[in-house]
């Protein structure tokens, strides 16, 4: 009779461990999707939002004019650094 009731507790601990497990992977499949559908939408929706909009920003003028240009890097960069070198002091010994 004991031995019964031992096969008995392991098909029941077979059954709870493959439905808990069902269940988590059945939540992971779920939330990945929903987060991957969520996320289309938000990148549809702001796609197609600027889609032929007068308001939307353009590349060719800066949306605030304190904003400086990527050229403006570029064409100072000799002058700080000479300016650099010349404010530095040699290591001391």
């Amino acid at each position: 009779m004991t031995n019964n009731q031992e096969i008995i507790r392991q098909k029941i601990r077979e059954f709870v461990h493959k439905y808990y497990l069902n269940k988590l992977l059945r939540g992971a499949l779920i939330f990945v999707i929903i987060t991957l559908m969520v996320f289309i939408t938000y990148a549809l929706l702001e796609y197609f939002s600027y889609f032929n909009s007068p308001s939307a920003p353009s590349s060719s003028s800066p949306t605030s004019p304190s904003s400086p240009s990527p050229s403006s890097f570029t064409s100072s960069s000799p002058s700080l650094k000479s300016s650099a070198l010349a404010n530095s002091s040699p290591p001391h010994r």
